[in-house]
């Protein structure tokens, strides 16, 4: 046996860049599971992923996970090249700020249901030096080729485009899996990356025009259907030799995740009692709390105070909260009870 030949032999492959990128990430401080599996929900079908990495750090009570889900390609024949456009801030066929983000505690999960809060989040990345990861693409990628290093020949998008679709469906795996299997309060923001031990190059049109530019990183807005619905995501192809680099970006972006979601932690809170959705998103919590105090001042009544009797409610005229519960008149004039007001 040629051992020597094994060892050149298996360096052309992406195996090794797997290893590189393990212990870049490892150095860093981040947990490392490779060679994770996961379910294609279209082909029905065990496909893997190379890489999931993830930091934590406590909001409260809440378990804050920034998670990197990355394919690692090497080619020692072709570049990856990106043919883009000037982005259309307006297209309403784009989602040009695509954050996934899934929690299971009440609070964190209304906070981050609506739109709006995306483009504060890109906004907060700003101060931390980290905004390359959050902002808008600065350009639209609508379309990708490998192309031999040499002549420039076109070797078609299959590679590419499966890289792609393999982070997104291992995104959205990642997604539909959590609901069962983390039961602990947790908040998870997931980011995509696409490693390569090649060169990356951008061609970007402008009219009659196409001027190419080699790069060390850039952001793919993709759209794909899953689950028999329209997903966009961010895809950052970032070259082996600028992956220190965008490593440390990442280390940043875990510490803007953790001030941005403990600020939107507390904003919930603000004026909470005059606002009846967020008071809805307490309310089977507080009825709960208060329903065996309730019970027990009343019990002398045989009045029976279900948890679903309890609600409350915002008066903008007397500017009071009001805890409703379904006690008579009569019950209520005993002294010691709460008047009623008409």
């Amino acid at each position: 046996m040629n051992t020597e030949n094994l060892r050149a032999e298996i360096e052309k492959t992406g195996f090794v860049l797997e290893y590189h990128v393990s212990r870049a990430l490892q150095a860093h401080g981040w947990n490392v599971i490779s060679n994770k599996y996961y379910v294609d929900d279209l082909q029905e079908t065990v496909r893997e992923i190379d890489i999931v990495a993830y930091k934590t750090l406590m909001i409260n009570h809440i378990r804050l996970y920034t998670t990197i889900i990355l394919s690692c390609k090497k080619s020692e024949s072709d570049a990856w090249v990106l043919l883009s456009k000037k982005r259309d801030p307006d297209d309403p066929n784009m989602d040009w700020y695509p954050v996934h983000v899934w929690s299971n505690d009440k609070v964190m999960s209304y906070q981050v249901s609506g739109g709006e809060w995306r483009r504060g989040y890109s906004n907060m990345q700003d101060w931390r030096g980290c905004e390359e990861l959050a902002t808008p693409a600065k350009r639209h990628i609508f379309a990708f080729q490998e192309m031999n290093l040499e002549s420039g020949k076109p070797n078609n998008d299959r590679n590419i485009f499966t890289f792609v679709t393999a982070l997104m469906k291992a995104q959205a795996y990642e997604l539909t899996s959590l609901p069962q299997r983390r039961h602990d309060p947790v908040i998870y923001q997931f980011n995509l990356l696409s490693v390569l031990d090649t060169e990356l190059c951008r061609l970007d049109c402008a009219g009659e025009t196409i001027t190419p530019r080699e790069i060390e990183s850039d952001i793919y807005v993709a759209n794909y259907i899953i689950h028999k619905r329209q997903t966009s995501a961010r895809i950052h192809f970032v070259t082996w030799k600028s992956f220190e680099r965008i490593v440390s970006l990442y280390d940043k972006l875990h510490e803007a995740n953790l001030e941005f979601f403990k600020d939107h932690y507390q904003a919930f809170y603000k004026n909470v009692e005059t606002d009846g959705n967020r008071l809805n998103v307490l309310l089977t919590d507080f009825q709960q709390r208060v329903r065996y105090p309730i019970r027990q001042a009343v019990r002398s009544s045989g009045v029976d105070v279900k948890p679903d009797d309890i609600f409350l409610s915002w008066s903008t005229k007397l500017k009071v909260l009001f805890v409703y519960v379904p006690i008579s008149e009569e019950l209520v004039a005993i002294e010691g009870y709460a008047k009623p007001i008409y």
